[in-house]
């Protein structure tokens, strides 16, 4: 019961944390001398932000008409050289 309780605990701390780093970059960002409603914005663009790309059935298309590129090699450094 008391390894449950921990990791609650732990569980709650965690999400306190992460639920209160917008307001303190935002608070920063004040600190330096910008405006609130830019601060505001620039911290809702970063969440924003998706690392991880959306799938496109078309990007296959290119990928693979890449790969079926004739390859050409340049006698001077050997390097390949899609035609």
């Amino acid at each position: 019961m008391k390894i449950l309780a921990f990791i609650l605990l732990a569980i709650g701390a965690v999400t306190l944390s992460y639920g209160n780093a917008p307001a303190k970059r935002i608070q920063g960002c004040e600190s330096a001398g910008v405006g609130q409603a830019v601060c505001a914005a620039a911290e809702w663009d970063s969440e924003q932000m998706n690392f991880l790309p959306h799938y496109n059935p078309e990007l296959n298309k290119v990928i693979a008409a890449g790969h079926a590129a004739p390859v050409a090699y340049n006698l001077y450094n050997i390097a390949r050289v899609r035609a």
